[in-house]
């Protein structure tokens, strides 16, 4: 299982703090990485296509390879013609559950 990089998970910044209060008092649960990023994208979208004025797929291609420095609640995101990943192998942690102490585990390399 992944998570947020591990400097998110100590130190969110003042975004992603907001962020996870109203996702809590909303829906009354803790945020999750998988909402943190999926806001992020549902976000980036929404300004890919208001900046294409379009929702054709080759519109929004070209927007979103043009998109850089997207400030999300996780982090700064953009894509690129050769660069489709906004989240690189570095700003992952990646954790296991540990079912004899009932605990998440970070794996290290």
């Amino acid at each position: 299982m992944a998570s947020l990089p591990r400097r998110l998970r100590r130190y969110p910044s003042p975004e992603l703090k907001a962020f996870r209060e109203e996702y809590a008092k909303r829906f009354n649960l803790e945020s999750t990485p998988f909402a943190e990023t999926s806001y992020d994208s549902i976000m980036m979208l929404a300004q890919v296509i208001t900046k294409a004025k379009s929702t054709a797929p080759a519109a929004l291609q070209k927007e979103f390879n043009n998109t850089k420095g997207f400030k999300g609640i996780t982090g700064d995101l953009g894509f690129s013609p050769k660069d489709h990943i906004t989240i690189t192998a570095d700003q992952i942690t990646l954790v296991k559950y540990k079912a004899s102490t009932k605990e998440w585990v970070e794996l290290q390399d």
